[in-house]
């Protein structure tokens, strides 16, 4: 009991503190609502603009638990509406009431318009049937507009989509050791009273002529991962020629001489005979750079591989035909591009040639040696000699020689040059797999996923709350407290007393039977006696 009495008796306590600062609470309830419309139009656009700014991840990826975008809209949508209705409701309400206030009104409201705005505050309907007869203009285009409204939220939801969004972050770093590092070992970079040989260029031609693919280096791991390495590089250009040739057994011997256009002092003898030479390959220095192996005595220019061979397998309509050569061997560098764990490749187009000296290019005169004053050491320095039977053929010796023209020399000029080219290549991508530190990398590592895209066109939805609220609250903004504007309490309404001008209620009939909708009506100030009494009281003008 003592619970209940204090809890009514506060209730009497908050009742009495709102009916003596009713015109206090209204005044801040609509700038609250105001500020709430207002706090919803800045999260729509900031949400449709720019959502990254609330930094809520869930509101960028639906992969992302959490607050949904989509929510989100629903939450401030419901808000929002609700807001905006009863802001611009209780506008009209306190117009109405100050229209109907005992003072001075400029343009008294009529019966019928007074009816109209106080459904126009209460009934969805009334808003809807205003402008059959409704006198304002403002609140016709308002009603409509309020009520429409209910639509923000199902517009704003669908300018959402999800989609796939890739971004890339790219990561550069310089060589951090030799760029030749790659092609060099102690194989091919110690020389010991000549006992050295190319072993990585080796096993690249075993690589290549083989079909093996080169190896992944390990700077890149998963699929989002890419790179392009800027790598040394020699790089062999080949030019070829073919021609018919007559059967290499004979009973006399004779020797054909064949020279490189890149360098004419480089030469090689095929021999007709029995037994026969039909496959000879050496190596020389360029015409241009001198006998030395001083790679900065002539820039990019590295060596010359030349040989010739007879197919001795010819086709039924020819006989064979004899091969020469010539490939140009040149230092420089150029791009490689490895994306996750594949095998990397090339870019075409992106080698460039040695034209100043680098700082460690003295480091792989080692391996010019090889094929320039020492060919004999080169994996390319075979020869083939064969006599009347399978049994004699020197070829095979060369593992290399065997795999690049193929048993019998079985294989045309243009394919022999682009196998040199490629063996060269795939040295490059092998130096590069055996040691990444030599490159000048840029890796970029790729994220995917699903975002949200936010289509802002769809705010223009906003504009119709906007004017629903403009126009209805259009010289409304006047907020009186419960003395002058009670609102719709039917209680204290027929406390104020009858309404003099029409007839009265006989508890059937409506005011718009006595025909009185167009004539207006004031409030007005009744005295009893010598102003004893003082009362409101509601007349229909005549």
């Amino acid at each position: 009991m003592d619970c209940r009495r204090a809890f009514n008796n506060l209730r009497r306590n908050l009742s009495a503190f709102c009916n003596a600062h009713s015109k206090q609470i209204s005044v801040t309830t609509q700038l609250f609502l105001f500020l709430i419309i207002f706090i919803a139009y800045v999260l729509y656009i900031l949400l449709f603009v720019d959502p990254s700014s609330f930094h809520i991840s869930s509101f960028l990826r639906p992969d992302v638990s959490g607050l949904k975008p989509t929510t989100a809209v629903s939450l401030i949508s419901a808000v929002f509406v609700a807001a905006s209705s009863t802001f611009v409701t209780t506008c009209v309400e306190q117009s109405l009431w100050a229209k109907l206030a005992p003072r001075a009104v400029a343009n008294p409201l009529t019966v019928g318009e007074t009816r109209r705005l106080a459904q126009w505050a209460v009934s969805p309907l009334g808003r809807l049937s205003y402008p059959l007869d409704g006198c304002s203009t403002l609140l016709k285009l308002a009603g409509p507009l309020l009520l429409a409204s209910a639509i923000v939220n199902s517009v704003l939801i669908s300018g959402i989509s999800v989609s796939t969004h890739s971004s890339s972050v790219d990561t550069a770093s310089q060589a951090s050791v030799n760029i030749w590092s790659g092609f060099l070992d102690a194989a091919n970079f110690q020389y010991n009273g000549g006992l050295f040989s190319d072993i990585p260029n080796e096993v690249a031609a075993l690589a290549y002529l083989n079909n093996l693919s080169v190896p992944s280096s390990n700077l890149c791991e998963g699929s989002d991962c890419s790179l392009v390495a800027q790598v040394g590089t020699i790089q062999a250009e080949c030019q070829t020629t073919s021609g018919p040739h007559a059967p290499m057994n004979s009973n006399d011997q004779e020797n054909e001489t064949y020279s490189s256009a890149y360098n004419p002092g480089i030469t090689v003898i095929l021999t007709r005979g029995s037994p026969y030479t039909y496959a000879n390959f050496t190596f020389w220095f360029t015409k241009s750079c001198g006998e030395s192996v001083n790679v900065e005595r002539c820039l990019g220019e590295f060596a010359v591989i030349f040989g010739a061979f007879v197919n001795l397998m010819p086709s039924a309509t020819s006989g064979p035909i004899v091969n020469t050569i010539d490939c140009l061997l040149t230092y420089g560098s150029l791009n490689v591009t490895q994306t996750g764990t594949g095998t990397p490749t090339i870019i075409p187009g992106s080698y460039t040639e040695a034209t100043s000296a680098g700082p460690n290019d003295s480091s792989i005169a080692s391996i010019k040696r090889i094929y320039t004053d020492s060919f004999d050491r080169s994996p390319y320095y075979f020869s083939a000699q064969s006599g009347t039977g399978d049994t004699t053929d020197t070829l095979y010796s060369s593992p290399v020689g065997t795999l690049l023209i193929s048993p019998k020399g079985n294989s045309s000029d243009k394919d022999v040059g682009d196998r040199i080219e490629g063996i060269f290549n795939t040295a490059t991508l092998m130096a590069f797999t055996r040691v990444p530190g030599a490159a000048n990398v840029t890796i970029t590592n790729k994220t995917s996923g699903p975002i949200y895209v936010f289509h802002p066109l769809v705010l223009l939805i906003l504009l119709v709350p906007f004017f629903a609220t403009v126009l209805g609250a259009y010289q409304r903004l006047m907020v009186e407290g419960n003395g002058l504007c009670p609102g719709y309490d039917p209680v204290e309404v027929a406390r104020r007393g009858s309404v003099a001008g029409i007839s009265e209620w006989d508890g059937d009939n409506l005011a718009v039977v006595d025909a009185v909708d167009e004539r207006r009506v004031r409030m007005v100030e009744e005295f009893d006696g010598d102003y004893i009494y003082q009362r409101h009281r509601l007349y229909v003008l005549p």
